[in-house]
């Protein structure tokens, strides 16, 4: 599975869930979200690409840790895509969501064992209203770039993407086409009330940059 193929695996499977489904445990205010969120999509995504997902896998040199999802856990490590996810409780603030993206996003850039460093990273961020999805919209972790791109925004959640290559770099994830969507209730709304994020170097939509939402 390389990073395209994940961008339309989340895309496809938020599209299954429908609003609905994606609304279902928000919420639970004890981070609830969080584990459903990794463990339906694990399933989902290891059911469409035959396999090549692991969840709670052991990549960082702090042996407590463990990365949410491991992309390609059977091949070579440098083809391996570790994946963070953290989405927003009931109870937490925005700035206190964004600090802990912050954390994974440090673990990710420093906390890595020597044989993952050169692996791809995803981190993937979730908010629930509406301070924290503005927030991330306008956020650079580095006070430079905006990494983040909101791929999704439906019944008041937001699904926010950033991709580290082998070189380290965080950037906007690369840019799919729209017939990787259905055009469900999911995938209209997407793509009829998505607004614009960030700036066109580091933040492209994920659409194309010609499309007008």
């Amino acid at each position: 599975m390389n990073e395209k193929e994940f961008c339309e695996g989340l895309l496809a499977w938020a599209n299954d869930r429908g609003i609905a489904g994606l609304q279902l445990v928000t919420a639970l205010d004890d981070g609830g979200y969080e584990a459903w969120l990794q463990a339906d999509l694990a399933g989902y995504l290891k059911a469409k690409y035959k396999g090549q997902v692991a969840r709670e896998q052991s990549v960082y040199r702090q042996e407590s840790w463990r990365v949410d999802l491991l992309l390609n856990p059977e091949l070579l490590t440098k083809y391996q895509i570790l994946v963070e996810i953290k989405a927003q409780t009931a109870k937490q603030s925005a700035p206190t969501f964004m600090s802990e993206v912050e954390k994974d996003l440090k673990k990710l850039d420093e906390g890595r064992r020597n044989i993952y460093v050169n692996s791809g990273a995803f981190m993937l961020a979730v908010t629930i209203e509406k301070s924290a999805d503005d927030g991330m919209a306008g956020w650079k972790p580095d006070d430079v770039n905006y990494i983040f791109n909101r791929v999704l925004s439906v019944g008041g959640i937001a699904f926010y993407l950033a991709f580290s290559d082998s070189e380290g770099e965080w950037r906007a994830a690369k840019e799919i086409d729209k017939s990787a969507i259905d055009k469900s209730a999911i995938g209209k709304t997407t793509m009829e009330s998505m607004p614009k994020v960030g700036t066109p170097r580091v933040n492209q939509q994920l659409f194309g940059p010609g499309d007008s939402f």
